[in-house]
């Protein structure tokens, strides 16, 4: 190890890494009342990936 990767593991502080690989199943499906993201996708329609040809989901599968 060279000296300034020493430095660099002195001053390493671990951290909570919080990764959002994914929107909700919600988002997925039709807008309606019995839509638990029902309030959220109201008030923001195009959040909604309801209809898509390829939803964002169906490509991290």
């Amino acid at each position: 190890m060279k000296g300034d990767e020493t430095l660099l593991l002195q001053d390493f502080k671990p951290r909570t890494l919080l990764i959002h690989t994914s929107d909700p199943a919600g988002f997925f499906e039709h807008i309606d009342r019995y839509n638990e993201h029902y309030p959220t996708l109201d008030r923001a329609p195009d959040w909604s990936f309801y209809g898509a040809h390829f939803s964002k989901k169906e490509l991290l599968d």
